[in-house]
């Protein structure tokens, strides 16, 4: 005969699997031991018919070699603040003497679906607030375990102690508890046994009496580590009812992205885009932080046009929203503006936009200028005077089209000129969505070289190439042009060897007036915001780059160059995530974009990766 006060939870599913003796057997054993030692006081509710009930349940599922649950016919207790449907719950408390719940609390439900078996409500200090168990309206409970050599009662510790002390005095096989701030622990401690307190959100509170929610965690109380083990298996489970907990399965957690080039509407266009669509936008794509780029209407090139975009960012901006200034007076190139003041005011580099500084003399003072106070100098690489006229790359395209072409040396001939200035100043020096082979071979020596140099590129350049063009689409009418397919593999090998330091959405808003005209009216660029991860996700689809490099470069390395502190999880930081589902395909259709502009240059494309939901400072702007 099974001697049952030997039994743990591991080795009781053992003999009744084996049907050495039936659940029914069990449950009345611990009936007889609980009538036994009432002194101890261990509940507050007991309910040994409907254990014999599940007991009687379970006994039948074993006979007929039903599919059991984890924890068939073990019987245990439950501490009287989880809610129990049709059985009274008091959570210790004279005010919920007569409290019946007419539902279930998660964590009891998932132990009955597992097979468990409720001999009732553990005693508890009254809503959990003891640490002694001696504050329940229903008496104090007493430790099972003496002092050597000292008859006198011990308290099992609060506030879980009925649910430790039956377990120790072998009152039941297990029991679950809850941990405010020691309240599993501590009474598992006086009672020489197993007590676990999950991870924050483990278990659902749903059903539980709370003392503190946002600390309140349930879990088990044990003989043996291997049964905790198996109760808090069967006690988790996700819960649409406890908004804490999110269910991740199949999807990717990632730092939140930060997008280092952001064309704003506002102020001057706000029928473009205005900061709350722009922030909306950049939500949806699972940004957490965006750079605005100078080019507004004013332009961006005093202090105090710094601080109204960024005081109208506070009001209605869902991601973090910071700001570039302006190299020159109007970015026109002749005089530079006051860039310590403005970075002072909240800049975070200087550009004209898509604009080159044309003026070799101008660049040198930014240059030593920026270096004095660390900032950073960013530039739009193509010679004004050889892209002046220009609206698609010079080649064959162009001559098929009858555009007039930009070469795509005039991209490194800026950069290779400005690298002159930089070894010579030392200034931080950011190049702007580089899309030809010649630029990212420029760079790389200059990075072999030792020279303070940055650069990114954007989505367009690594997945379309210039025969995109052939219909004459001007969505893929771009500042820098397309280039050919032979620059575009440079542009990957360049990603993947990590010459190209981030990928940007280069998100350039415009009506359909300004883009449904013929190819050399059209104005320049393409919205990217919301298409920024899957096409970046795209390389990783195809082989070229690893998961955590991929998001490094919409991340991790773009608020490196910013000095943002962002792109990174770690504790500590600002809860800035995005929740994405890595395999969602989908097809880009720009009228479902939370943009205002509609002109994306992947309109119509097959993508893989959709942003799930994106948390910025911990709270949740976005969900799809």
């Amino acid at each position: 005969m099974t001697d049952f006060s030997k039994l743990n939870i591991s080795s009781a599913l053992i003999g009744l699997k084996n049907k050495d003796f039936k659940s029914v057997e069990l449950t009345e054993y611990f009936i007889n031991q609980i009538n036994k030692k009432e002194n101890l006081n261990c509940f507050i509710t007991k309910t040994f018919d409907k254990a014999l009930d599940m007991a009687k349940k379970s006994d039948e599922k074993i006979i007929k070699n039903r599919e059991l649950g984890s924890l068939e016919g073990i019987p245990i207790g439950m501490k009287d603040l989880f809610c129990t449907k049709d059985i009274r719950t008091t959570a210790g408390s004279k005010i919920l003497d007569s409290f019946i719940p007419f539902y279930e609390s998660t964590v009891s439900q998932n132990l009955w679906n597992s097979g468990a078996v409720l001999l009732g409500k553990t005693n508890m200090d009254e809503f959990a607030m003891g640490s002694a168990n001696t504050t329940s309206f229903f008496g104090n409970v007493i430790n099972p375990l003496k002092s050597k050599n000292n008859d006198k009662d011990l308290v099992p510790g609060g506030s879980s102690g009925g649910s430790a002390s039956s377990v120790a005095a072998g009152l039941c096989l297990a029991a679950t508890g809850s941990d405010t701030g020691g309240s599993i622990r501590q009474p598992a401690s006086f009672c020489g046994l197993v007590g676990l307190k999950p991870t924050y959100g483990r278990c659902s509170r749903f059903g539980m009496v709370a003392f503190a929610s946002s600390l309140d965690q349930a879990g088990p109380i044990t003989l043996t580590v291997e049964d905790s083990a198996r109760m808090l298996q069967s006690m988790v489970s996700y819960d649409s009812k406890d908004v804490e907990v999110i269910d991740c399965s199949g999807l990717m957690i990632a730092p939140g992205l930060v997008d280092m080039r952001v064309n704003i509407g506002e102020p001057g266009s706000e029928h473009k885009e205005t900061v709350k669509s722009v922030s909306m936008s950049a939500a949806s794509g699972g940004i957490t932080s965006l750079i605005c780029m100078p080019n507004t209407s004013p332009p961006i090139d005093q202090p105090a046009i710094i601080q109204s975009i960024q005081r109208k960012a506070r009001e209605v901006a869902l991601s973090k929203f910071y700001c570039t200034g302006c190299i020159t007076r109007g970015a026109i190139g002749k005089e530079i503006c006051e860039l310590q003041l403005m970075k002072e005011s909240g800049a975070l580099g200087f550009t004209d936009g898509y604009k080159s500084i044309a003026n070799v003399r101008v660049m040198k003072r930014a240059l030593n200028y920026a270096k004095s106070f660390d900032g950073l100098i960013i530039q739009h690489a193509e010679e004004p005077d050889l892209s002046e006229e220009g609206v698609v790359n010079e080649g064959e395209i162009s001559t098929r089209l009858g555009l007039v072409g930009i070469p795509s040396y005039a991209e490194a001939m800026i950069v290779e000129r400005d690298l002159w200035l930089v070894r010579d100043t030392g200034c931080r020096y950011h190049v702007s969505h580089i899309s030809s082979k010649d630029t990212v071979e420029v760079i790389r020596k200059a990075k072999k070289e030792g020279l303070n140099i940055t650069c990114d590129t954007a989505p367009p350049y690594f997945l379309l190439n210039e025969f995109s063009l052939e219909n004459y689409r001007t969505f893929l009418k771009l500042s820098p042009p397309l280039k050919t397919e032979e620059d575009r593999q440079e542009i990957i090998k360049g990603l993947k060897d990590g010459t190209i330091d981030s990928i940007v959405s280069d998100h350039t808003p415009h009506d359909q007036d300004a883009k449904r005209l013929p190819f050399n009216q059209a104005e320049f660029g393409g919205i990217g915001l919301e298409t920024l991860l899957p096409c970046t996700l795209s390389l990783v689809k195809n082989k070229l780059l690893d998961i955590c490099s991929a998001i490094s470069l919409i991340s991790i390395n773009p608020s490196k160059i910013l000095g943002l502190g962002s792109g990174i999880i770690e504790e500590g930081s600002e809860a800035d995530i995005s929740i994405f589902d890595p395999d969602k395909s989908w097809k880009v259709s720009s009228e479902s974009f939370y943009s205002k502009s509609k002109n994306s240059p992947f309109d119509g494309m097959l993508l893989e990766g959709k942003n799930i939901m994106t948390f910025v400072r911990g709270k949740l702007v976005y969900k799809s």
